[in-house]
């Protein structure tokens, strides 16, 4: 099974994990602090 994924979808997963990182490394951050 071949999955062809555009740039422009691959533009949108990587924003969206960023995001997802960002909020995790801030949920982190604030159980640590």
């Amino acid at each position: 099974m071949n999955i062809i994924i555009d740039e422009e979808t691959k533009k949108a997963l990587l924003e969206n994990l960023k995001k997802r990182n960002k909020s995790a490394v801030r949920l982190s951050i604030k159980g640590f602090g």
